[in-house]
């Protein structure tokens, strides 16, 4: 077992962790997306710390990073995410907002808000379900607000073949 401590703040591109802005500068220029500071709507970065308790909770575990950093991109069309450990390096992937659906969840128990989300994720066929965990903080819940609202924007509700079904 680990003791996990999360903070997030909203920050802009700019002030991002640098390995973390190195990352979404490369995946935007490989993917050519554009300009990463123009795209960009919105942006968090969340604060990982893991504190194992023992011998026996680090051989449960496995070997957790002990610390990491998540940063999250929301641009008109997609959400991206990517994550630098200590000890798992980096991973980035992101998700057209028209093929995702999203929902907040919180947890008291572990102190985090987050997103929940599923859908298909980096262009690929398969559906994905997975979890991006914040802190507790305000900007972690606006931050999560605005993500749904995007995609809500860019996959609004179906009208139904039946009329009064719309209102």
């Amino acid at each position: 077992m680990a003791i996990i401590e999360r903070s997030t703040r909203e920050t802009s591109i700019r002030n991002l962790n640098p390995k973390l802005l190195t990352v979404f500068k490369e995946y935007f220029q490989t993917h050519q997306l554009g300009d990463l500071e123009t795209e960009a709507r919105l942006c968090c970065e969340t604060i990982t710390r893991r504190e194992t308790l023992g011998r026996l909770a680090g051989w449960l575990d496995g070997n957790p990073d002990s610390s990491d950093v998540l940063g999250l991109i929301l641009t008109e069309q997609y959400l991206f995410w990517a994550r630098v450990g200590d000890r798992s390096g980096t991973i980035i992937a992101g998700a057209d907002l028209k093929f995702i659906r999203v929902q907040m969840y919180s947890s008291r128990l572990a102190k985090e808000t987050g997103l929940e989300i599923s859908g298909h994720v980096g262009g690929t066929g398969d559906r994905v379900n997975g979890r991006l965990a914040l802190g507790p903080e305000p900007a972690a819940v606006t931050f999560c607000e605005q993500v749904i609202e995007a995609v809500k924007k860019a996959r609004p509700p179906r009208k139904s073949i039946i009329p009064w079904l719309n209102k």
